[in-house]
């Protein structure tokens, strides 16, 4: 659904004219032919072409009304004898367009946003005042509203109504496209120049449902899921060598995977400073084996998808490309392949960082600290892959969904930072759980 999203349906509207009002209306060659293409998508075959006197086809107003949730207003902002009093929810916005005819060269646009309390606020109005392309040499073209002036993002279900109504508060609608029943113009008569109208009173909308795929994404936080402020940064006082604190990876899969059996991850780490031996935690490093990967168990804000299965899986810490940078590279699986669904959050890993090391215990046995505790660091979750015991690595999730990063010590000015993610192979996590 793109920002010109009414692009579609101006010319449905212009076909959807009933056989009285296309006595004026379908004299002209563009109009004509939009409604034999709104008509064939009815499986219509044929319509009938009436002459008309077009000297008379004279303020035309084209009216789009719009919901998009709760709330809303009833009146018409044109004040036209229309009344959405009995929809279940009136309007929220609504757009009308003058347009320019062969005897009234006037244009008029304007969006319109319910004020909440009955009323009507202008959004943006003016001649040509929203773009709208009338014509190219013939044919109507759209009506360029972004969805961000709707309050919408192209994922958002919408409703709408187009109708054809004429200037003066006596007129009401002459066509409608979703209520036929309201409509003034029929087979029967119209009053259009022949005032007074009946009032239309519409209930119905067209519905657009984007069905857009559920989301995806990745999020990083101490101690549980929790995508909250709470969980974005750890302070700790450097003054114990017992503690231990775990970071946890989530993520949204964005649709289900039946047989679900691993995870591989990458876990940036930046440092503002060249890593301290504090940070050192790979092979020869200052404070190597205090990074460790735990079972992942129940925890606040996702689901588990290890449940009934063992686990296992192993990390391995890459120096970064530059000082202040190094990567931990996570795989972690289930023995078993088990259901893992795409609209949860689900849990991927568990990081556990223990605090050995941080201040110096004279013993017995000595224990030497690794200085750098105090550092700011910054940790960010830059993938998630995903991988199925059928069909091997299905998705590879390098968005965040809410937050994928989280900070030591208040972080780092640059957090969160990120390098390029190295995939891994089938191969690498299948051995995993075999």
């Amino acid at each position: 659904m793109s920002k010109t999203w009414l692009t579609r349906w101006r010319p449905a509207l212009a076909g959807l004219v009933t056989i009285a009002l296309a006595v004026a209306l379908l004299s002209f060659a563009p109009v004509r032919a939009l409604a034999v293409q709104f008509l064939g998508l009815f499986r219509v075959q044929q319509i009938t072409v009436l002459p008309g006197d077009t000297t008379r086809l004279s303020d035309i107003n084209l009216g789009v009304a719009i919901d998009t949730g709760p709330g809303g207003t009833a009146t018409d902002p044109f004040a036209r004898q229309i009344t959405w009093a009995g929809a279940a929810s009136p309007p929220d916005y609504y757009i009308y367009d003058v347009i320019p005819t062969n005897c009234n060269n006037y244009n008029y646009e304007v969006l319109y946003r319910s004020d909440g309390a009955g009323g009507w606020v202008t959004v943006q109005d003016g001649s040509n005042g929203l773009g709208i392309v009338d014509f190219d040499g013939g044919n109507f073209v759209e009506i360029p509203i972004e969805l961000v002036s709707l309050g919408l993002t192209s994922c958002n279900p919408i409703r709408i109504e187009f109708f054809v109504t004429q200037e003066g508060g006596t007129k009401a609608a002459f066509d409608m496209v979703a209520n036929d029943s309201q409509q003034q113009s029929t087979l029967g008569g119209t009053c259009w120049d022949s005032p007074p109208c009946p009032v239309s009173a519409p209930t119905a909308y067209l519905t657009y449902d984007p069905n857009c795929p559920a989301p995806m994404g990745v999020n990083l936080g101490w101690a549980n899921c929790g995508t909250t402020i709470a969980t974005a940064n750890k302070s700790f006082l450097c003054d114990d060598n017992a503690g231990s604190f775990s970071l946890v990876g989530s993520f949204k899969n964005g649709f289900d995977v039946a047989d679900f059996v691993a995870i591989a991850a990458a876990v940036d780490v930046t440092t503002g400073v060249a890593t301290p031996p504090w940070f050192q935690f790979g092979t020869g490093g200052c404070r190597e084996g205090e990074l460790s990967l735990v079972a992942v168990g129940v925890l606040s804000g996702c689901t588990n998808p290890y449940s009934g299965a063992n686990q296992g899986g192993g990390y391995v810490v890459e120096a970064g490309p530059t000082p202040d940078r190094f990567r931990v590279r996570i795989q972690w699986a289930r023995d078993i392949a088990g259901a893992l669904s795409g609209t949860a959050r689900n849990a991927a890993f568990v990081l556990a960082m223990s605090t050995a090391r941080t201040v110096y215990d004279p013993g017995p046995p000595e224990t030497l600290d690794c200085p750098g505790c105090n550092t700011s660091a910054c940790f960010v979750l830059n993938a998630v892959e995903v991988f199925s015991q059928s069909a091997g690595r299905v998705r590879i999730i390098e968005t965040p969904e809410v937050r994928n990063w989280a900070t030591w010590q208040n972080g780092t000015g640059g957090c969160p930072g990120a390098t390029p993610t190295r995939k891994a192979s089938w191969g690498q996590v299948k051995a995993l759980y075999r």
